[in-house]
């Protein structure tokens, strides 16, 4: 089942678990069920992301969300409209005070200096607001960013949580580093993201990319310490589904090199491959395995 997505207001919080975020929300649609990452408070604006299904406690249709972000109109005074909404303490008559007084430049005065009914209180709110709304927009820039490169919401809702405002300018320099967010991989970007920003078959950042995955896919198999020529022919199996272009050896050394001096990778003495986590990894255990020796003796 392919998952849709619908904009939707909060008008209740019914519950919210406070460890994990898993929250059960009233909506203009109906029930909606999902983890939220973030604060939410009632007349949030949600873009989510899931599927429909009947509850067996009521027989009514629900919405089973895996991801939600916050979705904010671009309109400046939709804008403002929504921004009354979600501030303490400014209703419809503070609402209309604003835009005539400060027009479309109405996030520009977070002290509110020229609006009659605005107190101290509803100024704190107000700046609190404002400053929301700023991380709003970074987010916002950047899922549409990505969503129109080919990433699902949900690939851009990770790569948001993994890099914040870093997001687009960390994935222009290299997009296969979406491969690194949970539940996804090489094969996600390799097939229709990485096209959108014309890497193609022969550009090193995509070898780069495979030699990683190629390298985790053994490891899980094998262990640690792969062979190059393991390496090599679990590498061509994935150029051989896509294209007829191998990597020739002084590609895969290259390759190799600038994986060693990102220390993303290391070349044991053995012409065996580890990742450069694993093996620091494996030096720890042995370290304190060799300490507890020592003091056994």
């Amino acid at each position: 089942m392919n998952p849709i997505i619908i904009t939707a207001t909060v008008e209740k919080v019914i519950y919210r678990k406070p460890d994990s975020g898993w929250s059960i929300l009233k909506t203009e649609h109906g029930a909606a069920k999902g983890v939220v990452s973030f604060e939410i408070k009632e007349g949030d604006l949600l873009k989510l992301e899931g599927f429909w299904k009947t509850s067996q406690f009521n027989g009514q249709q629900e919405f089973i969300f895996k991801t939600a972000l916050l979705s904010v109109p671009e309109d400046p005074m939709a804008l403002l409209h929504y921004a009354c909404e979600i501030t303490k303490g400014i209703g419809p008559a503070i609402e209309e005070r604003i835009w005539a007084t400060y027009g479309d430049k109405w996030r520009e005065h977070p002290e509110l200096e020229s609006i009659v009914g605005a107190n101290d209180k509803t100024r704190f709110h107000w700046q609190d607001t404002l400053k929301r709304l700023t991380e709003q927009a970074a987010q916002t820039q950047a899922l549409s960013f990505l969503m129109g490169k080919g990433a699902t919401l949900n690939m851009a809702s990770l790569a948001w949580d993994a890099w914040h405002d870093e997001t687009i300018s960390k994935i222009k320099a290299d997009p296969f580093i979406l491969a690194d967010l949970p539940r996804y991989g090489f094969n996600d970007v390799d097939q229709g993201i990485r096209q959108a920003f014309e890497i193609g078959d022969e550009d090193p950042r995509r070898l780069d990319a495979a030699i990683l995955y190629c390298l985790g896919k053994l490891t899980e198999q094998f262990g640690t310490a792969i062979s190059r020529e393991q390496l090599v022919q679990e590498l061509d199996k994935i150029f051989i589904n896509v294209t007829s272009i191998l990597p020739n050896d002084t590609q895969f050394e290259a390759s190799i090199k600038r994986l060693c001096e990102v220390e993303k990778l290391i070349r044991l003495e053995t012409n065996h491959f580890a990742s450069q986590n694993d093996h620091e990894n494996e030096k720890e255990i042995w370290a304190r395995f060799s300490l507890n020796l020592t003091k056994a003796s």
